[in-house]
């Protein structure tokens, strides 16, 4: 993400599955990013794994509602992926 599109605030919501084809799913997280005047770069720091500079951003649990049934309920067209790795 590039910092001019940071003039938006951007919410994500998780699903993690244990297996493929599961049904339900054991844990539901979201977070956001938020605009980037909000942002302080004394957070910028390098991110183990990826090795490259960027902001541990937190996951807080939600309401066990999935993302595809969340999606159903917006006034904004929603998109959701389900990333199968």
């Amino acid at each position: 993400m590039t910092w001019y599109d940071l003039d938006f605030v951007f919410w994500y919501n998780l699903d993690f599955y244990k297996n493929r084809g599961d049904k339900k799913p054991l844990h539901y997280y979201w977070f956001q990013i938020t605009k980037a005047y909000d942002w302080d770069e004394k957070k910028i720091e390098i991110l183990p794994v990826l090795n490259t500079r960027g902001i541990k951003i937190a996951l807080e649990e939600r309401e066990e509602t999935p993302v595809i049934e969340k999606a159903k309920n917006t006034y904004m067209e929603s998109r959701y992926t389900k990333n199968s790795e």
